[in-house]
């Protein structure tokens, strides 16, 4: 009868054990199911422009909307917009985020950028001069305010908006690509290249940058940081590195598109091996030097290398200072950085850096710069000068084909250093 009494007590216990698991495990997916976040995107995709229309915007917004709604996405969608209809859309996305969790806000079309502020172009936007942009464009920092004012724990920017400028030569500015904006707290702004620099419109139905976009946020278990990651080293592979795309972000905690899955240890896409250097045949040890204009100067005898990054250039008599940092910088900042340099060392002027360019690229060369010598940035070709033609732009100096133009001081470049 004791033993009875005791195994009965035992089988009370175990089920009483069982229903506060089960109950316990109820409670947590209740938690789960609360704790699930909003997800609103806002995507725009711009393609009918009058004067330069564009073939992949409004495919990729389009694809881009669906993908986002399978990763549990409210998405708003707009393809050919007005600015009237931009505005619109732009404060009912402002309004649906105030709910909290996250927002995302894409877009696909032509985007430029006057005195350092970006804007993005409206199919009926009727723009002939520079200070007509302001009243025919919405500014970029509009989507950013509504963003910031709702307060979201985390605010997503996609701007595959960095086409070139159809307008640059009736601009003063003379400037390209979008400039930096910098992510607000808790926010990611991502673009198709760097700051300053274009991207191609594609060939295909969706343009490069948003084509994997779209295939890597579909892995689940890949963080946004991990997705971004792949896809600029698919972009950079497939454009040998003419193409960067950037990040600028604040975040502060952890997002996947899909949750799940395993967890990468590394890029699923690799970057491209290093080219081998490659001796040309002719001519022998010898490259054509664009400031000379008179012939062929020996690699050996134009530059020594010195050692912590310094280069002595026999044919000017002075030093360059180079390092492999991807760091850019507005006109300002590169002022600054290189006269907090040790050794006098300053903003070369456009004929200094023209000189560093070969007449006809040569195998081995990543542009047209030696690349023993120089090695390239990857967030920008372009390197600043000092040499100045208006009061608020400067001239560089584009090492991938050689050219060189003016710019804004408010856009990003790369930076070489001189010293006398």
């Amino acid at each position: 009868m004791l033993l009875a009494a005791k195994r009965l007590l035992i089988s009370l216990f175990i089920c009483l054990l069982l229903i506060d698991v089960r109950v316990g495990i109820a409670e947590d997916r209740a938690i789960a199911v609360k704790k699930k976040e909003d997800r609103v995107a806002l995507v725009i995709g711009n393609s009918d422009y009058k004067t330069a229309p564009l073939a992949n915007p409004a495919n990729d917004a389009s694809d881009m909307a669906s993908s986002l709604s399978k990763c549990g996405f409210n998405v708003i969608k707009y393809i050919n917009c007005s600015k009237q209809q931009m505005r619109r859309a732009i404060r009912e996305f402002g309004e649906k985020i105030r709910s909290g969790g996250v927002g995302l806000f894409y877009y696909a079309g032509h985007g430029l950028q006057v005195n350092g502020v970006n804007y993005l172009v409206p199919v009926d936007a009727d723009v002939n001069v520079e200070y007509e942009v302001e009243d025919e464009c919405v500014q970029a920092s509009s989507v950013l305010g509504a963003m910031e004012y709702a307060g979201n724990r985390l605010n997503i920017v996609i701007l595959d908006a960095c086409r070139n400028n159809p307008l640059k030569r009736s601009f003063r500015s003379g400037a390209t690509g979008l400039a930096r904006m910098d992510a607000p707290a808790g926010s990611l702004i991502a673009y198709a290249t760097a700051p300053g620099s274009v991207a191609a419109d594609g060939t295909g139905r969706n343009g490069l940058y948003t084509s994997n976009l779209m295939k890597y946020m579909m892995i689940p278990g890949l963080s946004i940081e991990e997705m971004f990651k792949n896809a600029r080293l698919n972009v950079m592979n497939a454009t040998n590195k003419a193409q960067v795309p950037w990040e600028s972000s604040s975040m502060t905690g952890d997002f996947y598109f899909i949750p799940g899955g395993a967890i990468q240890k590394k890029p699923l896409a690799q970057p491209l091996p290093p080219t081998p250097s490659i001796v040309p045949k002719v001519p022998h040890e010898r490259f054509y030097l664009a400031s000379k204009g008179t012939g062929y100067i020996k690699k050996s005898n134009r530059f020594v290398k010195e050692g912590n990054n310094i280069i002595f250039d026999t044919l000017l008599k002075k030093k360059w200072l180079v390092t492999d940092s991807d760091e850019i910088f507005s006109w300002e900042q590169a002022k600054e950085y290189c006269k907090n340099l040790d050794g006098n060392f300053r903003l070369p002027t456009k004929f200094e850096l023209q000189s560093l360019i070969t007449k006809k690229k040569l195998k081995g060369e990543w542009g047209r710069i030696d690349g023993d010598f120089f090695p390239m940035n990857n967030r920008s070709e372009k390197y600043w000068t000092s040499t100045g033609n208006w009061l608020d732009g400067y001239d560089y100096v584009d090492f991938n084909n050689g050219t060189s133009d003016t710019m804004s001081k408010t856009n990003y470049c790369a930076v070489i250093a001189i010293s006398d």
